[in-house]
């Protein structure tokens, strides 16, 4: 079974020795083929502001928009939101 280590016993930053720890939640436009893969902004949030500026300049040289959020949780939270959307209005659009 995994388990979470309470958040004060993880490493701040500058105990990974030079470590640095972002993400990027894939992101998709199902059904779109008008728009290109690279032309969907891709969002990056990494544990500090050395982290997010590396994925981003990374990102940047592959996809034309970046949008650099505060967190990895908040670059997840996109993703959760983005599809949550998608799903209730596919459900709507169902049941008219």
């Amino acid at each position: 079974m995994l388990r979470e280590r309470p958040s004060e016993e993880l490493e701040t930053p500058q105990e990974l020795d030079g470590v640095m720890v972002a993400f990027s939640p894939e992101r998709e436009d199902p059904g779109n083929t008008d728009v290109e893969r690279h032309d969907i902004p891709k969002v990056v949030g990494g544990i500090d502001r050395r982290a997010s500026e590396a994925a981003d300049l990374l990102y940047g040289s592959i996809f034309r928009r970046t949008v650099r959020v505060s967190s990895p949780a908040t670059a997840e939270m996109t993703k959760l939101l983005e599809n949550i959307y998608r799903c209730v209005n596919i459900a709507m659009v169902n049941e008219l």
